[in-house]
């Protein structure tokens, strides 16, 4: 996860075999777009959505992006024209690593 050092201590806890993928509402004006991003960005919290028993609506002004739950505090503050979607709007994910090793 990107920029885990800003975490707050409550992540201590967190299963982090199992993060959920959370999504937040960004003005379109703010974002620079390229390819299939809103398109599968669109159709991955609606997805989200359902599994919530919620349905989202389309609005031409806002494109939704996924979010690491942990980062949405940090997001939050920084972005302040930005929605973060309802807790129960998310989609399971497994844990990734990455190994970086040494070249002699």
């Amino acid at each position: 996860m990107h920029r885990a050092r800003m975490l707050d201590s409550t992540s201590f806890e967190y299963d982090w075999l199992h993060p959920k993928v959370r999504f937040v509402r960004v003005p379109r004006s703010k974002l620079n777009l390229h390819g299939d991003f809103e398109k599968t960005f669109q159709q991955l919290a609606e997805l989200a959505a359902s599994r919530g028993g919620k349905s989202l609506a389309y609005d031409k002004n806002y494109v939704y992006m996924p979010a690491h739950e942990l980062q949405l505090n940090n997001i939050g503050k920084r972005f302040g024209d930005i929605e973060i979607l309802q807790s129960d709007i998310y989609l399971p994910a497994l844990a990734q690593s990455s190994i970086r090793c040494g070249h002699p």
